[in-house]
């Protein structure tokens, strides 16, 4: 079994050279990250997860369109998940295991992958030889400039905005992550959480983030981040990536709403976050009259529509008040990295300040 076309990288180097080098670009390093109770290989590209697209031919000759995502496991594993589309809840056409052997990942039913295309047989309620090829779909949203009265949270030269927080004691500190040359902000693992020095109500919020990927990671520790708004309400990031999208996945309110689509990208790839949020609403005497609203759009598609939250979601560092708060982003252990953060301040609630 050869690891050809995979390249693995410590998380100490990854904060210096994973933002600033392109796939074409990279050359092989090999080590290992220790993060507090975890060890765990991060890598720095593979060559076979990803998104496919193509034609499945059957036996009569009709033919229709086939997509699959791959997922790296780790320790030359892989799952693909073959679809009829790409984003929808639908169920798999067939999900299958596969394992590198030599150049190539070779599945069951005569399938394998390699180069970038992906063929085999399918039999079931859908059969035939199908032909697909890798693609990379990118949010319509990437790189949107802040509008004329936006505010800017962080463009790549500074961190002025920025402090740390300690999550457990609620006290400031100095911002421990780190900005790659190319400007991009990552997360040092252990450091703290980053918290906007400025505190805010209703706001439109573009986020735009990459998730290390780190295969033989699972479940919450498989690229963990998050979005508080407020300090208070959080919208999830997390390597989801062809997962079913339930509420402590990628794009979920964090243990309220699961996505009505799952947008998640493959990690290494750059998302975004287009949030709209309507705070809290409370009279004169504080009580509160009516909840938060959120709408979000990942990648470029509507996965939450205007919808409310009962209170503070779980784990969140500030407790639901009338108050302002703050953009908080979450270091749970894992190098997620960041880079055009703005928002629009929405005049729709005066309450709170």
């Amino acid at each position: 079994m050869s690891n050809q076309g995979i390249l693995v990288v410590t998380a100490a180097a990854l904060l210096m050279l994973w933002p600033s080098i392109s796939a074409a670009e990279q050359a092989p390093v090999s080590s290992k990250k220790n993060q507090p109770n975890d060890r765990q290989t991060v890598v720095e590209r593979d060559d076979f997860m990803g998104d496919y697209q193509g034609k499945i031919r059957r036996r009569d000759g009709s033919e229709s369109l086939i997509v699959c995502q791959v997922i790296a496991q780790g320790q030359g594993a892989y799952r693909a998940v073959l679809l009829e589309a790409f984003d929808q809840r639908i169920p798999p056409i067939a999900v299958l295991a596969g394992r590198m052997q030599d150049s190539r990942v070779a599945f069951d039913r005569d399938t394998s992958l390699e180069g970038g295309r992906f063929r085999g047989k399918l039999t079931g309620r859908i059969s035939g030889d199908f032909d697909l090829n890798r693609v990379e779909r990118e949010s319509p949203s990437l790189g949107a400039k802040p509008l004329r009265e936006g505010i800017v949270l962080f463009d790549g030269t500074n961190t002025d905005q920025w402090v740390g927080l300690d999550k457990n004691t609620a006290a400031e500190l100095p911002l421990g992550w780190k900005i790659a040359p190319n400007g991009m902000l990552t997360i040092v693992p252990g450091t703290g959480w980053a918290m906007t020095q400025k505190k805010f109500l209703s706001m439109r919020l573009h986020v735009e983030f990459r998730i290390p990927l780190i295969p033989t990671a699972r479940g919450q520790a498989r690229g963990n981040s998050g979005v508080h708004l407020q300090g208070r309400y959080e919208v999830q990031i997390l390597d989801s990536y062809g997962l079913d999208g339930v509420d402590n996945e990628c794009g979920a309110i964090y243990k309220v709403a699961a996505p009505s689509i799952n947008m998640c990208a493959p990690p290494l790839q750059w998302q975004t976050y287009d949030i709209v949020f309507h705070a809290a609403r409370y009279d004169r005497q504080g009580r509160k009259i009516a909840a938060v609203r959120i709408s979000v759009v990942h990648n470029g598609v509507a996965i939450h529509e205007n919808v409310e939250i009962p209170g503070s979601t779980a784990h969140a560092p500030i407790s639901e008040t009338p108050e302002r708060g703050p953009i908080i982003l979450q270091d749970h252990g894992s190098p997620v990295q960041f880079r055009n953060i703005w928002l629009v301040e929405l005049h729709d609630n005066p309450a709170g300040g």
